[in-house]
């Protein structure tokens, strides 16, 4: 393994020293916390009305 020679940058390889691999890796994180937050967003309001008309 330590003997291994490095691999050339490849041609379908994401540079991770540009804006686009910040701007996907902002992105990724906005998709995967929106798809956290926005169900129970959306569910409280109509868990809060239920549990006072039969709570």
């Amino acid at each position: 393994m330590p003997s291994d020679r490095p691999l050339g940058v490849r041609q379908w390889a994401l540079p991770t020293h540009g804006p686009l691999f910040a701007l996907m890796t902002l992105g990724t994180a906005l998709i995967v916390s929106g798809l956290s937050y926005l169900p129970v967003l959306s569910l409280g309001p109509l868990a809060d009305g239920l549990h006072r008309t039969f709570g």
